[in-house]
């Protein structure tokens, strides 16, 4: 989603200050910025890594030879359970960073753009 937002931001640079546009889009300022996002996104999404954990259940099924079966399930951690947790990181976090800003940032810029090429 932030790197649809960084396009959109060169694309809003070049057609809005296109005089300003070699100075600032360029290869190194790009590598840079998607640094950026990308540790963002990392560090947005880090906690999601430990809401849930694979358990091992061995299942022995009874026939002419017995059979030892592995099966995982997939259950939610105690922090995944915490109600602190859900309503902050969950609801709201998620809520302003994946959809609040970015809508509000494309909705912005695009109108910009728009505007700009109408003229």
């Amino acid at each position: 989603m932030y790197f649809t937002v960084a396009v959109t931001v060169e694309r809003y640079i070049v057609v809005c200050w296109p005089l300003y546009a070699k100075c600032w889009c360029t290869n190194r300022r790009a590598r840079f910025y998607t640094g950026i996002v990308f540790l963002f996104s990392i560090l947005i999404t880090f906690p999601k890594w430990f809401e849930i954990q694979a358990t091992q259940h061995n299942l022995y099924k009874k026939n002419l030879t017995s059979v030892k079966t592995i099966c995982y399930n997939i259950e939610f951690t105690p922090l995944r359970d915490n109600l602190i947790y859900k309503y902050y990181y969950v609801n709201w976090t998620y809520f302003i960073f994946m959809y609040a800003i970015p809508f509000i940032v494309l909705v912005t810029l695009n109108g910009s753009i728009y505007k700009r090429v109408s003229k």
